[in-house]
C-alpha cells in the first residue's frame, strides 16, 4: 500500500507507470500519446533551465523539451513492436473517396511473415510476386485485420482481365503522430524494375492526402530518362510533395544524384520539418531545402499532424511517367484500364531484375527528434 506520508515516492511510481504503459488508443487505433513511444522518458514539464520547449507538438498539444529523442525503433526485438506500429493490410488498387486518392500500386499490403519480418536487427520489407495465373484469379479477402476505411480495399474480386494484385508487399505506419521534428532513417533502398521505397510522413487527417513529406524516395530502375533527365536508382528525392501526378508531384522536392544506386548500401536519410522550411539530408549532408510561404493556403496542411509511413511500392499510375526511356520497356500505360494484367504478363522481364535481397527495403533504425 502506498503511504500518503511519502509524496516523493508516490510521484516517482506514478511517473514510472506512465512511462511504461503505451498510450491509450482511440476508436481508430491511433495513439493518444501521453508519453512518446520511445525507450527514453521525454520531459514535457514546464519550461526550466533544463527543459526549453521545442517547436514540436504532440497529439495532445504538449511541447516536448528541445532536441530530445521522442520516437525510436532499432528493431532489436524479433517481432514488430505493435505499441509503436500499425501493420497495414489493404489493396490500394481501388478508388477511395474523392478527397483521398491513392497511387494505385500493383500490390496488396498484407500482414504476412514473408513480406514483413525482422532479421539481424533489421526491418525487412520483402516483395513477393505472383508466379502463376492461378495466384491472381479469384478473390482476395483482407477483411480480418484490414486497416483501410474503404470497403473495396479490404475485399477484392477478380473479374475477367481485372486480376488480383500481382505482388504481395508490406507497409507499416507509426501510431505516433506529431507536428514538426527531425526524422532520421538509416536504410538500404530496393533495387529492381518498377519498385520504390515509401519512406514518408503522411497527414493524419485523410482530406490532406495530397500533402506528403518524402524522407527517401528513389525508383529501382537502373535508369529512367525523360524530358528532365534520368530519375532512376541513382537519383534520390526528398522534401515537400503536393499533388499526385508527375511532374507536378515532385516539383517542390529536392534531388540528389549519386554515382551508384542508393540500394548499394545502408545510408542515413534525414528530413527536418520546420514551420517555414523543409530540409533534406543524405548522410548528414544537406542536399536541398524549401522555404514555405505561410501565406499560401496550399501549404496549410504542413502545420498539421503527420505520422511516419514505411512501405514498399510496385508499379502504379503516379510513380512512373509514360514515354520514358528505361532498360526494359514499361509494360503498362498510366491510363490503361487493365494495367495489372499487362504488368503481370511481363513478369518474366521485370522479375529478372529483382535479385535476392537487393529488392528488399531494409531499415536499420528510425529516430524522431524534437526541434
Amino acid at each position: 500500500m502506498l503511504s500518503l506520508a511519502k509524496p516523493r515516492l508516490c510521484l516517482f511510481i506514478i511517473i514510472s507507470i506512465c512511462h511504461q504503459i503505451p498510450g491509450e488508443l482511440d476508436l481508430f487505433g491511433l495513439a493518444k500519446v501521453e508519453v512518446p513511444l520511445t525507450d527514453k522518458l521525454v520531459n514535457v514539464m514546464k519550461p526550466s533551465k533544463e527543459c526549453e520547449p521545442s517547436l514540436t507538438i504532440y497529439t495532445n498539444g504538449q511541447h516536448p523539451c528541445k532536441n530530445r529523442l521522442i520516437f525510436e525503433d532499432n528493431f532489436e526485438r524479433p517481432f514488430i513492436n505493435k505499441t509503436k506500429w500499425v501493420v497495414e493490410q489493404y489493396t490500394p488498387i481501388t478508388h477511395g473517396p474523392p478527397d483521398y486518392e491513392f497511387d494505385y500500386e500493383f500490390v496488396s499490403y498484407e500482414i504476412n511473415d514473408n513480406t514483413l519480418f525482422i532479421k539481424d536487427n533489421k526491418l525487412i520489407l520483402n516483395p513477393v510476386p505472383a508466379t502463376s495465373l492461378d495466384q491472381v484469379l479469384g478473390t482476395l479477402d483482407l477483411r480480418e485485420g484490414c486497416t483501410s476505411f474503404v470497403e473495396d480495399q479490404c475485399f477484392y474480386q477478380q473479374v475477367s482481365g481485372y486480376i488480383l494484385p500481382p505482388v504481395k508487399s508490406a507497409r507499416i505506419s507509426s501510431k505516433f503522430s506529431f507536428t514538426y521534428g527531425k526524422i532520421e532513417i538509416k536504410a538500404k533502398l530496393p533495387v529492381g524494375d518498377w519498385i520504390y521505397p515509401q519512406i514518408q510522413l503522411l497527414p493524419r487527417v485523410k482530406s490532406n492526402a495530397g500533402a506528403k513529406l518524402w524522407i527517401a524516395y528513389s525508383r529501382g530502375n537502373s535508369y529512367y530518362i525523360g524530358p528532365n533527365g534520368d530519375i532512376g536508382n541513382t537519383v534520390l528525392f526528398g522534401g515537400l510533395v503536393l499533388g499526385f501526378e508527375e511532374p507536378a508531384r515532385s516539383r517542390l522536392t529536392s534531388k540528389n544524384k549519386a554515382a551508384v544506386p542508393y540500394g548499394d548500401d545502408f545510408n542515413l536519410y534525414t528530413l527536418i520539418w520546420e514551420p517555414e522550411k523543409i530540409t533534406v539530408l543524405f548522410n548528414n549532408q544537406t542536399y536541398g531545402s524549401y522555404q514555405i510561404d505561410t501565406s499560401d493556403k496550399r501549404f496549410n496542411h504542413f502545420g498539421n499532424e503527420f505520422f511516419l509511413s514505411i512501405g514498399l511500392g510496385v508499379g502504379g499510375i503516379n510513380d512512373f511517367p509514360d514515354n520514358y526511356t528505361t532498360n526494359n520497356p514499361k509494360p503498362w500505360t498510366n491510363t490503361h484500364t487493365k494495367q495489372l494484367k499487362t504488368f503481370f504478363d511481363a513478369r518474366d522481364t521485370w522479375s529478372s531484375t529483382w535479385r535476392k535481397t537487393n529488392v528488399q527495403l531494409q531499415i536499420d533504425s528510425v529516430k524522431i527528434w524534437s526541434l
